[in-house]
């Protein structure tokens, strides 16, 4: 922070250095834990991206950094986020954290393959931030590829060991997601922490401990869909906790967390949505073709950007592939409903 302070006070046109700023606000805004918390810190970010923007109108970081705010806020206009994300992604090709922040914009309410694809092109561009490699493994255990999402976890691990998020979240989830609960307990005992609720309540329903399960899952559930959780912290909850809960038995707590995740514009992704068996399970509940319809809606915005991008000539390669799969499950969820 104080480097790049240190760059404007020098150079007060230095469109990077305001952007990197407005960065590492929205970093200190997500780490604040709730939306209120963080009010402060991203009202800094918009104010040092919107001064990168003055400075440079090009400037793909900052576009994309103000896309964040909208995420991280009540997501009021949930489309301009995906307009700014775009937007950083094609003015910044090369810069990994445009991708990163595409990434965790356009996956929900667009799709886990555009969450794989921001990671993987983010580990391309930046071998040393792990952040990629974490993103890629969650959309892989995600959609129930947990045998390839642990092995980019381990890979990842041997060039930083302690890393935060590999280690407090996807290697874990992973181990569990292959039903290697053991593994997963021991994984936590060697970084010296027991495991949190919501490990152990994966755990006793993969082990048929139903009564545990529900106890668990009780007090989760009243965080989740308490009103401090933030909307990007929902939408996390649904996808790690929403098949638990059908396996559970509690397919009408499962619905209302994702007409949670949807009130709050933390729209669920699309081709998990469809392709999760346990969400197949919901397709039953009359409430599920109203999740459903509002998932599709949202991917079709998504998916209309980012044709007007490839329009223009200015949709990065590596997003086509995504893009056409995106309209593939646009396709199939309007076979399934309204």
């Amino acid at each position: 922070m104080a480097a790049f302070e240190k760059v404007v006070r020098l150079d007060p046109r230095h469109a990077e250095a305001a952007a990197q700023l407005a960065c590492l606000h929205g970093w200190r805004s997500y780490e604040a834990g709730t939306a209120q918390a963080g009010e402060a810190e991203r009202q800094l970010e918009t104010t040092w991206a919107r001064r990168a923007l003055d400075i440079d109108p090009r400037c793909g970081l900052a576009w994309s950094l103000l896309g964040a705010v909208e995420v991280q806020g009540r997501r009021e206009n949930p489309e301009l986020a995906v307009e700014y994300a775009v937007k950083g992604v094609c003015l910044a090709p090369h810069q990994a954290q445009v991708h990163i922040t595409m990434a965790t914009i356009l996956s929900g309410p667009g799709s886990v393959g555009l969450f794989i694809a921001g990671g993987r092109r983010s580990m391309e561009l930046d071998p040393m931030d792990l952040t990629g490699p974490a993103f890629v493994a969650l959309g892989l255990a995600w959609m129930g590829r947990a045998e390839e999402a642990l092995a980019n976890v381990d890979r990842a691990l041997l060039r930083e060991p302690g890393h935060a998020l590999l280690n407090g979240t996807v290697r874990p989830y992973a181990l569990v997601r292959l039903g290697r609960l053991d593994e997963a307990e021991a994984h936590y005992a060697r970084l010296g922490k027991p495991p949190g609720p919501t490990i152990r309540f994966w755990s006793a329903v993969d082990r048929g401990q139903t009564g545990e399960a529900r106890a668990l899952a009780g007090p989760l559930l009243a965080h989740w869909l308490g009103p401090k959780e933030r909307a990007i912290d929902i939408g996390n909850a649904v996808l790690f906790n929403a098949p638990y809960l059908v396996r559970a038995g509690l397919s009408d707590d499962a619905i209302r967390l994702l007409q949670r995740s949807v009130d709050v514009g933390a729209i669920p992704c699309l081709d998990w949505l469809l392709a999760n068996p346990e969400m197949q399970q919901l397709r039953r509940d009359p409430r599920f073709a109203q999740i459903l319809r509002a998932t599709r809606d949202s991917a079709a915005m998504v998916a209309r950007h980012l044709d007007q991008a490839k329009a223009r000539g200015e949709l990065p390669e590596y997003l086509q592939k995504p893009l056409e799969d995106l309209h593939g499950h646009i396709a199939e969820a309007s076979r399934l409903g309204p």
